[in-house]
């Protein structure tokens, strides 16, 4: 019969690795939507070239998609 307190020990380290997955995990997910938010004003540089038009003309032209970053970010907390 398995002694309760090494159950207990048990079942808390595999709380902690669970935390510590989930925490990388949201890590991860953060890095990324970071890496999204700055692929724009990355692509605005050689679309200026492109286009013909300054990186001050083109770059107000991601604000619809910060506004709706951050609309979508409030009903998900």
């Amino acid at each position: 019969m398995p002694n309760p307190a090494q159950e207990s020990l048990r079942e808390s380290q595999q709380d902690a690795q669970r935390q510590r997955r989930i925490i990388g995990m949201l890590n991860f997910g953060h890095a990324m939507d970071h890496l999204a938010m700055l692929i724009f004003p990355t692509a605005v540089l050689s679309l200026s070239a492109v286009w013909g038009r300054n990186y001050s003309e083109l770059l107000p032209l991601a604000l619809p998609g910060f506004i709706a970053f951050g609309a979508g970010s409030l009903p998900s907390g």
